[in-house]
């Protein structure tokens, strides 16, 4: 006799029980989750529910959820064509979106004592960040090796650092998102000051590689030619959870998105396509330099 799968109530019962929230409160949680993933099912594996029982895969499934309703209040169409390919399909591009979460590695969180305030270290973050693309560009390249994505097709990955000790897009006004070191060679900015006009700016210069203990790790994932079928990256931080946690902020699913397009993307795709906080294109001057901008702020 097979064992009965577990309902998503005793799913959430069991772990949120672990860390004291009220019965009620998971009552609530439950009913927001049941509520969506119901509208959502359609663009689901068949097994969404059971995967959510897996502690490794839980915060995964939750962030999948978050980016196909970020995605449904861009108004784009959407379909699921299949549990072993990519994780969306995209009609208004013909293309697809795949999902995926980064999560702090165990150094991260030795690193971090709970209830302590510590300085955060950027590069351990954007190293994170920079593994867990790598990673899933090799199983989008096996997925196209395969047949189950064709190299015609745009190809949009979604990320999330909402597990992250770092989540947020470190960056002070005017100047880019410190996350999108982790796929271009640029430092961090530099205050540059005339002494004779007494006037300032910020400014960047090219810095291949992010140091890690005794090595360095490359940060040009957009200019390597395996990942030509990447055709932008989107950064996001927030979860399921932000509406369900502040139910009358105006905020929609997708404003926190950080797009990012690739330069020497293979299939690009359209400006503007996506709803979000910033978006960044780069542009290659006399076929030597790259300029990045915020077209937001244009």
């Amino acid at each position: 006799m097979s064992k009965q799968k577990p309902t998503l109530r005793e799913i959430l019962f069991h772990r949120y029980r672990k860390i004291d929230l009220s019965v009620i409160e998971i009552e609530r949680l439950s009913n927001y989750l049941e509520k969506i993933i119901f509208e959502l099912q359609p663009f689901l594996d068949k097994n969404f529910i059971a995967r959510l029982s897996s502690d490794s895969a839980f915060a995964d499934r939750l962030y999948e959820l978050y980016f196909i309703s970020a995605l449904k209040n861009n108004n784009l169409s959407l379909e699921h064509k299949s549990d072993a390919g990519l994780d969306i399909w995209i009609n208004d591009i013909s293309g697809w979106g795949e999902f995926v979460c980064a999560h702090n590695t165990l150094e991260m969180k030795k690193n971090n004592v709970q209830g302590e305030a510590r300085i955060v270290d950027n590069d351990e973050t954007l190293l994170r960040i920079t593994s867990v693309l790598r990673d899933k560009s090799k199983k989008i390249l096996n997925d196209v090796n395969k047949k189950r994505v064709k190299e015609n097709q745009p190809i949009i990955l979604f990320l999330s650092t909402g597990q992250l000790i770092d989540w947020r897009p470190m960056n002070p006004k005017g100047d880019i998102c410190s996350f999108i070191r982790a796929i271009l060679p640029i430092s961090e900015p530099t205050l540059m000051i005339n002494m004779v006009t007494k006037g300032s700016r910020l400014c960047r210069k090219y810095q291949f590689g992010i140091p890690k203990k005794d090595t360095v790790v490359e940060n040009n994932f957009f200019l390597e030619k395996q990942n030509e079928l990447i055709s932008a990256v989107v950064f996001s931080y927030c979860s399921i959870y932000s509406r369900f946690d502040n139910p009358s902020s105006s905020f929609m699913n997708g404003d926190d998105f950080i797009v990012v397009h690739n330069p020497l993307a293979k299939n690009p795709i359209p400006h503007g396509l996506l709803k979000c906080r910033e978006e960044y294109v780069c542009e290659y001057e006399e076929n030597v330099s790259f300029s990045i901008r915020n077209i937001k702020e244009t």
